[in-house]
């Protein structure tokens, strides 16, 4: 771990040592739950999924393929993070590294993987496309309205609108959208 980058196992790695930290009045072994703010990490292993929750986490974002910026995690995965490790996880649903949607069959693909994903105790889904300068709302529209109940989060696809101002205006017509990256 270089002292002027820390990237994400690093930094997962170092989490799992915060709970050795002694704070008053707390044992130096218990673990690190509440920072006053929520800390969500991104994983995509169930023994980074444990060293996060270890060091703090209060919310996990399931994703593999983090080169790629993030890909739908294998569903076996999911249920073993949403079983094992007792931490609210959000989950990716992309297929393939960039913003834009492929085509009818992505999107069919997408729906029934939010399906299956959604069975889980899942604390929801993060998804976001876009098309022509703008969210592909459409796209999102059908993926909400196939797994009714779950909850959204719209992550960087946000910045990579037009008019990223406009585009947070429009996510309220999506009310299961409850959270937005930027």
């Amino acid at each position: 771990m270089g002292m002027d980058r820390i990237d994400r196992r690093d930094f997962i790695r170092l989490m799992g040592v915060a709970p050795m930290l002694a704070v008053a009045g707390r044992a130096a072994a218990e673990p690190a739950r509440n920072h006053g703010f929520q800390l969500e990490v991104i994983v995509s292993s169930l023994g980074e999924a444990r060293s996060a929750m270890e060091g703090g986490a209060t919310r996990f974002e399931v994703a593999v393929d983090l080169g790629k910026g993030g890909l739908t995690p294998p569903v076996e995965l999911v249920r073993e993070i949403v079983e094992k490790v007792p931490v609210p996880a959000r989950i990716m649903l992309r297929e393939h590294g960039g913003f834009a949607m492929r085509g009818p069959q992505e999107l069919q693909t997408l729906i029934g993987k939010a399906r299956a994903i959604a069975k889980f105790p899942v604390d929801g889904l993060v998804f976001g496309w876009t098309r022509d300068g703008r969210l592909d709302m459409d796209s999102m529209r059908k993926i909400a309205a196939a797994v009714p109940g779950t909850r959204f989060t719209v992550h960087t696809a946000i910045m990579m609108t037009e008019d990223p101002v406009h585009t947070l205006a429009s996510l309220k017509s999506l009310p299961a959208v409850d959270i937005a990256l930027l």
